[in-house]
C-alpha cells in the first residue's frame, strides 16, 4: 500500500519477465478469487488477497518453490539472474538518491552493460533463445490444462471466477460453487450418491496461516473441512479433511462441467 516508487516499477518489470516465462504465475487464482467491480477489487477483500500475493511471491523469492504444489514445479527452472533482479529491485528504492534505485546496479543483475559488443550482444540473444526451449517443455500443467480445455469448451459458463460445478473421479463426483443471493462470499455444495449434500460457506485463507497456499477453505455441516484452489482456468484443486481424521486426504484435482453433463453415482470422501 501506499505511493509507488521507481523500484516497484521495476519490480513489476521482473513478474512481468517472469509471466513471459512461464506463461503464468501461481498467484494469478488468488486475484481471481476476488469479487471486482469497475477494474477495482472489493474494499473488503483486498488486504487478505494482497496479503496472500505478498506472501507467495516473497515465497518465490526466497526459493521456496514446493510450497507451490507440483503444478508449478517448473519454478524451479526461474533464471538466478532474474530472481537477482526482482531481490534487487525489492531491496532497493532510495540507494541512489532522490529515492531513486541504482539502475546500473540493477541492469547487471540481468547482464546489462555499457560496454556490452556487438558479439557479446548476440550471445546474450542467442542464451534467451536457448532458455525458451528448455522452458517450453517445463511449462506449469495448470497452464497446458488450461490451453487443452480453452480448445474444446462449450463457451457456457464463466472462464474466470470459481463459481461453476466441478467434476471430480473420473466423472463421477461433483461439486457446485456459487454466490448465494444477495452475499459476496462463495459456496460450497457437494450432492452424495445417499441424496444428502455436503456444504458450507467459503473463506478466504490467511496469508498467514499453514495453509497459505490454498486460496479457500470451507468448515462443512459433516463437521469436515474443505480447501480449494484454482488448478489453472478450467480446473480446481482440492483436498479434504474428515472429522474423525488426522491427516488431509492428498489432493483431487476437478474439471469444469456443465451441471446437465455431470452424474454422480458416488462419493469418494463420504464420511
Amino acid at each position: 500500500e501506499g505511493p509507488r516508487s521507481p523500484a516497484d516499477d521495476l519490480e513489476s518489470l521482473g513478474w512481468v519477465l517472469l509471466y513471459g516465462l512461464f506463461c503464468g504465475l501461481p498467484w494469478f487464482s488468488v486475484s481471481k478469487s476476488a469479487t471486482w467491480s469497475d477494474g477495482a477489487m472489493a474494499s473488503h477483500e483486498r488486504p487478505v488477497l494482497c496479503g496472500k500475493i505478498a506472501a507467495q511471491k516473497a515465497m518465490l523469492l526466497d526459493g521456496r518453490t514446493e510450497g507451490f504444489g507440483r503444478a508449478w514445479a517448473c519454478l524451479e527452472k526461474v533464471p538466478a539472474e532474474l530472481l537477482e533482479f526482482l531481490r534487487a529491485c525489492r531491496a532497493s528504492g532510495g540507494s541512489c538518491g532522490q529515492g531513486l534505485p541504482d539502475y546500473a546496479a540493477i541492469a547487471e543483475c540481468l547482464g546489462g552493460s555499457e560496454a556490452l559488443g556487438p558479439g557479446q550482444a548476440q550471445d546474450e540473444r542467442q542464451d534467451v533463445v536457448e532458455l525458451r526451449r528448455s522452458l517450453d517443455a517445463a511449462l506449469p500443467l495448470a497452464e497446458r490444462a488450461c490451453a487443452a480445455d480453452d480448445a474444446d469448451s462449450s463457451g457456457g459458463e464463466s472462464d474466470g471466477g470459481p463459481e461453476g460445478t466441478w467434476l471430480f473421479n473420473q466423472g463421477r463426483s461433483l461439486y457446485q460453487i456459487s454466490r448465494r443471493l444477495g452475499q459476496e462470499s462463495l459456496y460450497y455444495e457437494q450432492p452424495l450418491a445417499n441424496g444428502a449434500s455436503l456444504y458450507g460457506d467459503m473463506q478466504v485463507v490467511a496469508s498467514d496461516c499453514e495453509a497459505a497456499e490454498w486460496t479457500w477453505e470451507a468448515k462443512l455441516n459433516n463437521r469436515g473441512r474443505i480447501r480449494l484452489r484454482r488448478h489453472g482456468r478450467h480446473r480446481m484443486e482440492s483436498c479434504y479433511l474428515k472429522v474423525t481424521a488426522q491427516n488431509w486426504c492428498r489432493p483431487v484435482v476437478a474439471k469444469r462441467q456443465s451441471l446437465r453433463n455431470a452424474q454422480p453415482r458416488e462419493n469418494m470422501w463420504a464420511g
